[in-house]
């Protein structure tokens, strides 16, 4: 049966009833390796992409429903919740990572991923137990996630070697602003800006840095070029792979700020994940233990062309391209595959460890991947890449 895309705005007379179902239809099927809270708030994160592209619930009857400008702001007053409230909670959890991160640079000991309460990390279940073996290696991995997104070192990799990576940066967004100059929140995501643009828009008060977020400004994304991005599963398991298993959740938790931070009550420069890696890398020399180098410009120029899914492309039958790889969000990473009860994360873990994880699809159900096809075209490439 054919597909009818019928493009709606928010709330109209169908909106807050789709979110409410899908948002229900999430909660009741997916089981995450979190507590219930965290669970439900990062289930939240994924409506929006929902009602951006017309997925899962948002589809009846053949009929696929896009709300293509639906935000964070607008799911959270669909489903009748306090804004304040859950963006206070979101950013509860970063501010723990940043304090463990402080902890280490302070010289403690510190034995698991956990808060100064003793509760794991982003209340993760598979931090509980989970002893840490070197502190350096989780600063390392804390600091290479806290570059491979950042544009500027993409730009520097695309120099070098030709991929094609692109990228922008979340920045605040006046939505009665940009509507009054018939610019989208797809426009800005999708079309390619250039710094001399960004900068007139922020003159223009369309975009803004470092402010409060409301229901009228939010958190957005502006690309400045097109590309097919990296991955954040290969980030993980070549952190892992170089550094050691502690880099590897380092990455994970950077990520994990990433995430997280697309709905707090302030939106800053740069994001908090790259934050993270500013006081890392001011006290390189202090924090790093025998044995551990930190990583130069050009160990990291090296890291972020590994990870570019450019190098990943194949051709279909039909002679299109498509990329044959995945990027988990922090949703999948924690997602339980309940016939054999385990997450992606773990499969990455395992793998990093010399294990042998059970074949599992990664990710969404769009582009299918198992997790021991993109363990084959990672060692593959870092064959290619490191060990020349």
């Amino acid at each position: 049966m054919d597909k009818n895309i019928v493009i709606r705005e928010c709330f109209d007379q169908d909106f807050k009833g789709l979110v409410m179902q899908d948002y229900k239809d999430l909660c009741g099927r997916v089981t995450l390796r979190t507590n219930e809270e965290v669970k439900n708030l990062l289930l939240m994160r994924s409506i929006p992409g929902h009602a951006n592209e017309g997925h899962c619930l948002f589809e009846k009857k053949g009929i696929v429903n896009k709300y293509p400008e639906a935000t964070n702001e607008d799911i959270v007053e669909a489903l009748g919740l306090d804004s304040d409230l859950i963006k206070a909670k979101s950013q509860s959890y970063i501010y723990e990572v940043i304090e463990f991160r402080d902890r280490i640079l302070a010289g403690e000991d510190v034995k698991h991923y956990h808060n100064t309460k003793g509760k794991p990390l982003f209340r993760i279940t598979l931090f509980q137990n989970l002893e840490i073996q070197n502190l350096s290696s989780i600063l390392i991995g804390m600091y290479l996630g806290s570059k491979m997104d950042n544009y500027d070192w993409r730009q520097k990799v695309e120099e070098k070697t030709n991929l094609k990576i692109g990228g922008g940066e979340c920045i605040g967004v006046n939505r009665e602003k940009i509507k009054s100059k018939n610019i989208t929140l797809q426009d800005l995501a999708t079309k390619e800006h250039t710094e001399e643009e960004k900068e007139d828009m922020i003159k223009e008060n369309l975009l803004c840095y470092n402010v409060f977020s409301s229901k009228e400004v939010v958190q957005a994304y502006i690309r400045h070029a097109k590309g097919y991005g990296t991955s954040d599963d290969l980030a993980i398991l070549l952190a892992g792979k170089l550094y050691g298993i502690d880099a590897a959740w380092g990455v994970f938790l950077t990520d994990a700020i990433d995430t997280w931070d697309k709905y707090t009550p302030f939106i800053h420069k740069n994001g908090q994940d790259e934050q993270l890696g500013y006081e890392i890398e001011k006290n390189k020399d202090l924090t790093l233990k025998p044995g551990k180098v930190f990583p130069s410009e050009e160990d990291m120029l090296k890291f972020i062309s590994l990870i570019a899914k450019d190098n990943y492309k194949k051709v279909n039958a039909d002679n299109s391209v498509s990329i044959d790889m995945k990027s988990e969000s922090q949703r999948y990473f924690l997602q339980v595959n309940t016939m054999l009860n385990m997450s992606s994360i773990e499969s990455h873990m395992k793998f990093l460890q010399g294990g042998k994880p059970a074949k599992m699809n990664l990710g969404d159900t769009f582009h299918r991947i198992t997790n021991n096809h993109m363990y084959h075209l990672f060692q593959k490439k870092f064959n290619e890449v490191y060990c020349k």
